[in-house]
């Protein structure tokens, strides 16, 4: 089963001679929601006369994306066509661009934060003794690992949530779609006993390890590239999985299996009005919501076992 990443882009608009001014109010009239179709981005910034967008996209949505930024453009422009001729478009990859991964810090509930520490050489890394306080340190070349997107945020919004209750302390965590593993490094912050981190990308393993030895969580945490089918896992207390919606919903029979009864699963990866929503299966396999958040349109939510009346 091939757990499927949002794609990282980066969305370069020049306008020719513009002032700042003019490309603020540029940059609120295109992102403005109360069009249909509204582009989605997480973050904006501006160089000269070129206003950077970047966000995360399925595959299935970087066409239908392109229509609706050329589609805005000419609305916004429709009564200057000469001017709209002049517009350079440029759509990149953003998971290569050095500066769209320069993220300073990331805020987390209760004071944490994320560190990215991707411009730092592996000599600056070895000097990294001891993580800052309420910090997790990444080092990451792919953008879905950088801590910036919503389901990650929510992901961790609901660790910290457990954590508060007592839940994490001591617990067995399985992290599946760990990617740069920064939801399973939270949980060895948070008091995990043993973390297991699962990716079938070899590559995202790769760094995931990497970032488990930059935050010194390597005697709790388990970074492995096997399907869960493989690991012969005993029951966990804590499962996570940050999926597409497509992979999250074949996987939620196997999930519910291998938590414990007492256990918490903690699911996101959809958005808030998507009809591949989990719930009706969740309910189906005996499991009900405790807790949602929800953040830019994104859902994560923690389900936990109905709980009979005797």
């Amino acid at each position: 089963m091939k757990m499927v990443h949002d794609r990282c882009l980066l969305l370069k608009i020049r306008l020719p001679g513009s002032s700042q001014g003019d490309l603020d109010i540029f940059k609120e009239r295109f992102l403005d929601k109360k069009f249909s179709s509204a582009p989605r981005h997480t973050s904006t910034r501006i160089e000269t006369d070129t206003i950077i967008f970047q966000g995360y996209l399925s595959e299935a949505e970087i066409d239908s994306y392109l229509k609706t930024v050329l589609d805005r453009l000419e609305h916004i422009y429709r009564n200057d066509p000469d001017f709209l001729e002049k517009i350079e478009i440029e759509v990149s990859d953003g998971s290569t661009d050095e500066s769209a991964l320069d993220i300073s810090e990331i805020p987390l509930d209760d004071g944490w934060r994320i560190l990215n520490i991707a411009g730092r050489d592996e000599t600056s890394l070895t000097s990294i003794t001891s993580p800052p306080l309420k910090a997790i340190l990444l080092k990451t070349r792919w953008a879905f690992g950088s801590g910036r997107h919503p389901t990650t945020l929510g992901a961790a919004s609901a660790l910290f949530y457990l954590h508060k209750r007592g839940i994490l302390k001591g617990a067995r965590v399985l992290d599946v779609g760990t990617g740069s593993g920064i939801l399973a490094i939270i949980a060895a912050k948070l008091g995990a006993m043993e973390i297991i981190g699962v990716d079938i990308d070899e590559n995202a393993i790769k760094n995931a390890r990497q970032n488990v030895l930059i935050n010194q969580a390597a005697d709790t945490v388990t970074m492995t590239s096997k399907p869960i089918d493989a690991l012969n896992l005993e029951k966990q207390d804590v499962i996570v999985a940050n999926l597409t919606p497509s992979v999250l919903n074949s996987l939620l029979d196997n999930l519910v299996n291998t938590l414990q009864r007492n256990g918490f699963l903690v699911l996101s990866g959809y958005r808030s009005s998507a009809r591949s929503r989990p719930g009706p299966t969740m309910k189906r396999l005996g499991m009900e919501t405790v807790f949602e958040i929800e953040k830019d349109g994104w859902s994560t939510q923690i389900f936990a076992f109905v709980r009979r009346e005797k």
